[in-house]
């Protein structure tokens, strides 16, 4: 697995991936669908499907299944690693942020 630095370079990272981070970090046992994640940041499942892939993608979020429900919940150590670094990056202006 890459880097958890060069994820984040290798992922363009929106307001909504840092909000799901922001919730997820609040709320680390959150298990819920997609539609569920967007109805808690006031938004609807379509706007976040690109978050939603691109958290799968580094590894943050995980998904199993509930008959043939698609839930998604958190791995906690990849998603601190992740947030960490997104917001050390961010704060220096090495990561591109989109949206």
């Amino acid at each position: 697995m890459a880097s958890t630095n060069e994820s984040i370079n290798n992922n363009l990272l929106t307001a909504t991936t840092l909000e799901m981070l922001a919730l997820f970090r609040n709320n680390p046992n959150i298990i819920d669908t997609a539609e569920g994640l967007a109805k808690r940041l006031g938004t609807t499942k379509e706007k976040i499907d690109f978050d939603i892939i691109n958290l799968v993608n580094l590894g943050v979020l995980k998904t199993k299944y509930v008959g043939k429900t698609p839930i998604l919940y958190v791995d906690k150590k990849r998603a601190e690693e992740i947030d960490t670094v997104s917001r050390r990056t961010l704060f220096t202006g090495r990561i591109q942020l989109i949206g």
